[in-house]
Formats: C-alpha cells, structure tokens, sequence
C-alpha cells in the first residue's frame, strides 16, 4: 500500500473570478457527470496551485453524498478545476488514471473518505485525507487491466441508463400517440 500523494499530485481548485474579455472556463461538481457545455467563464487564475486540466488527469468531488471521480475528457483539458474540485495529477509511469478512479469509486473508499469531511451543512473532503489515502499498487500492467475493465464497467452502466431514458420518452410519446387518434 502507498499513500496516494506518493504516486499523484493533488492540487484544490480555484474560486473563479469574474471576467469580460481574456476568460478561460471552470469546471464544477456538475460538469463531471454531464458534458461541458454548461461551464463557467472568468479571469485566468494566477494560484501557483492553478493548473489547467490534461490528459492523464482525474477530478474528484470534494463535497457530495456518494464519492465522484472521472477521469479528465478531451473536451475538458485546458480548463481548471473550481474551489469543489480536486484535480489529481497520477505519476503515470506508476498510477494508471482508470486504475486510480476505480479505487476512488470504490464504496470502501467513499466512506472512508466521507468519515474525514469537515464542515456543517455542506462538508468537505479535506486535501490531507485524500492525500493520506492508501491504496494498492499493482504492477501498472495489471492496473491498467483493473482500470480497462472498471471503465468497461462505467460505460456501460451509462449506456444502460440513456437506453432506460430513451425506451421511457418512446412509451410516452406512444401512449400519447393513442390518446390523440381518440379524440
């Protein structure tokens, strides 16, 4: 077992500022499960801690019920992480990023890190618990295979949920369908 600040930097987001010409976009909670069309704009931060997002990157929910990591999309790089995002930066010559947010999303792992928030109404994982965090490390063939089969996994579930969606909107638009050739 390694402590994760071993194998990952992690760094806390920013607070964006508000900005009317030179804006870069942010990142929140939201962003993680959906597309990034719904993003905020402002001023580039200037926080040594400021790293905009690339590949390889994972972002975890600091505040929420359940524990959120993703790892980093393509459309996200160049980005940065707001006040409730972590953005951890693996060692990928040690950590596999799949292999990382699989361990994240464990249930063991959400609530061990939610036994560590601080904070009354909206609590907060703090930095030092993700940080202190253990987790096994695997020769990196065997964590990326770990990493593949959990985002196999992920995707479809995913998938599963957007065929649920879609089957709903079919039988509603069929029922109504019905209702309009009787009157």
């Amino acid at each position: 077992m390694v402590k994760l600040s071993d194998t990952a930097v992690i760094l806390s987001g920013v607070n964006p500022e508000p900005s009317t010409n030179d804006g870069c976009r942010f990142l929140q909670i939201r962003n993680l499960s959906t597309d990034d069309s719904d993003h905020i704009v402002g001023r580039r931060p200037t926080a040594g801690r400021a790293v905009p997002i690339q590949g390889g990157d994972v972002l975890l929910a600091a505040r929420g019920e359940r524990a959120s990591a993703v790892q980093a999309r393509a459309s996200q790089f160049g980005a940065y992480v707001a006040l409730d995002i972590y953005l951890i930066r693996p060692d990928l010559t040690r950590l596999d990023s799949d292999y990382l947010v699989a361990f994240l999303m464990r249930p063991a792992t959400g609530v061990l890190l939610r036994k560590s928030t601080a904070g009354a109404s909206l609590p907060r994982i703090p930095k030092d618990a993700i940080a202190d965090l253990e987790l096994p490390l695997p020769p990196l063939g065997r964590q990326k295979l770990i990493g593949g089969v959990a985002s196999c996994i992920r995707r479809r579930r995913e998938l599963a949920d957007r065929l649920i969606a879609v089957e709903s909107m079919l039988a509603e638009a069929s029922l109504e369908r019905v209702f309009a050739q009787l009157s």
